[in-house]
């Protein structure tokens, strides 16, 4: 577990077998979905799981597109 990210610069761990997890709500979203991505650019085998977390379903943003990258997305809302 790595966290909270701000402030610092990271690298995907690039060991064998390695299930990066992004964990990210609100204004949190953007930089983890950039940073998926650039995971996936560079080791295209890379497993990546992405959770957006947010209050309720309309405040689920920011992850558009990721699943057509193969990265799969959890929503988590308080209301369920």
């Amino acid at each position: 577990i790595l966290g909270p990210l701000g402030g610092r610069v990271f690298s995907a761990d690039t060991r064998p077998g390695v299930h990066h997890v992004m964990v990210g709500g609100g204004y949190g979203v953007p930089p983890l979905v950039f940073f998926s991505r650039r995971i996936k650019a560079q080791n295209p085998d890379a497993k990546i799981t992405f959770i957006n977390g947010a209050r309720t379903q309309a405040f689920l943003v920011g992850t558009e597109g990721l699943e057509k990258e193969g990265i799969p997305v959890l929503s988590c809302t308080d209301d369920g």
